[in-house]
């Protein structure tokens, strides 16, 4: 049984970025796909469907990374399906 939201987040490995220094911390412990996904989104925001044509990505697999990468605070969901880089 859930008591609080944290524990969700505990549960899947996913903490929320506190600070800058939590931040780093994040780029760090990034898989080579995440970091791909920073890259593309370096200079422009782009839809769900752009990023997985770009780095041959399913979508699925995809989306699951990008939420997992909105809720540590490292993209943004612009609506739309559009993305970018915090």
């Amino acid at each position: 049984m859930v008591i609080e939201p944290g524990e969700i987040l505990d549960e899947i490995g996913i903490f929320q970025v506190q600070n800058a220094k939590s931040k780093v911390q994040n780029l760090e412990n990034l898989s080579e796909e995440e970091k791909r996904i920073l890259e593309v989104l370096e200079n422009e925001s782009l839809h769900i469907d752009e990023i997985g044509r770009i780095l041959r990505i399913e979508s699925a697999k995809i989306s699951s990374l990008l939420l997992k990468m909105e809720i540590t605070g490292l993209v943004q969901n612009l609506g739309s399906g559009k993305y970018s880089r915090i």
